[in-house]
């Protein structure tokens, strides 16, 4: 297996106990969301079976997120699941956790409820998001309802376009008297501003030695899309504000041939890895998924430990773990979406 990224297959739940004590330095996960809708109804096990309907959206619909049936349950709700975590996790360390924003409260009172220090809430704000709605309307067609009754209610729906994807940056309780106290003890109770904060390309060099000046970071991201473009200010300079939380989302390259549904972009996790961790740091995503949290940990010189219980992702996985033994350098799959404003920068500055 590659040295800084390590599969651990299995149930996290089960999986989590084979790990001692205080062990990561953070954890950086995308767990399930649990995105249910008629699943209360139709999903529980002495439930009636769902009716498909005439065009089988209630089939679809109990299968829970784009039909996966992983994103059922309510692991990410339960403060025992957060419980084992936090046990592996070093006094200090921090866990970042993505969610939908119509779930992530559930998440985020289980995260406290197990004994974490809620410290922020990131927002990666995009402008791609498809909503899943129910056009009064057109159901009162289907109905045999009067015109009248039809016009009435034409354009009432269910949902917003989801634009906003929360993360939860919560930590472990110190186990030392300050906080400087714990990170020489453990390395572990700051974040680190200097390694993420935001380009800032008003400020000229006076030569290209020169570092990049920068802006100290924020809680705030996106996808640069031209629908979120539109809502920042533009500068005297003609220059959007946007460019200072600019992170694309998932390309190809990022996703390395995985088909599962919720890849995210390596710059994204490469920012949230470098908030929390230094290189050469040992961190833990409970529900690997895609791999996501390893490539980009790997990127950092930062180790893994990525469990995951599904063997389509168990492949993904080890196909990419292949891949980091085979090449000397991992590329960097972290390029600006070819829309980016003119002198916009990611969140990763060239070096310099």
């Amino acid at each position: 297996m590659s040295a800084l990224v390590s599969l651990h297959p299995g149930d996290c739940l089960k999986v989590l106990d084979t790990f001692p004590d205080d062990h990561f330095d953070g954890v950086v996960t995308d767990p399930p969301y649990h995105l249910q809708s008629i699943v209360d109804r139709f999903g529980n096990p002495d439930a009636a079976p769902a009716r498909v309907g005439r065009d089988g959206g209630n089939a679809r619909a109990s299968q829970k997120f784009q039909g996966q049936t992983w994103d059922g349950g309510d692991i990410s709700f339960r403060p025992e699941t957060w419980a084992k975590v936090l046990r592996v996790l070093k006094p200090g360390g921090y866990l970042a956790a993505f969610n939908h924003s119509r779930k992530f409260h559930r998440m985020a009172v289980a995260l406290e409820d197990a004994g974490l220090e809620f410290r922020e809430m990131l927002a990666w704000v995009y402008g791609s998001g498809l909503p899943q709605n129910h056009p009064v309307w057109r159901y009162l067609e289907k109905l045999g309802c009067s015109q009248e009754e039809i016009q009435t209610w034409e354009g009432w729906g269910t949902v917003l376009r989801p634009c906003l994807e929360p993360i939860a940056l919560v930590r472990k309780p110190l186990s030392e008297s300050s906080i400087a106290r714990q990170c020489l003890a453990t390395g572990t109770g700051a974040i680190n501003l200097a390694a993420t904060a935001i380009p800032n390309l008003d400020k000229p060099r006076k030569s290209d030695l020169d570092p990049i000046p920068t802006r100290y970071p924020g809680n705030l991201l996106h996808d640069g899309s031209p629908e979120v473009l539109a809502r920042f200010p533009v500068a005297d300079n003609g220059l959007s504000a946007s460019r200072f939380f600019y992170c694309a989302k998932a390309s190809k390259a990022d996703r390395r041939g995985s088909e599962h549904p919720t890849v995210k972009p390596q710059a994204l996790m490469e920012w949230l890895i470098k908030l929390i961790v230094p290189a050469g740091a040992r961190i833990l995503d409970p529900f690997g998924g895609s791999g996501s949290t390893g490539w980009a940990a790997a990127n950092l010189g930062v180790h893994c430990d990525l469990i995951e219980q599904k063997p389509e992702y168990q492949a993904d996985i080890l196909r990419g773990i292949s891949d980091l033994q085979n090449q000397e350098d991992v590329p960097d799959v972290s390029d600006p979406a070819p829309h980016a404003l003119l002198g916009q920068a990611s969140l990763f500055p060239p070096e310099n």
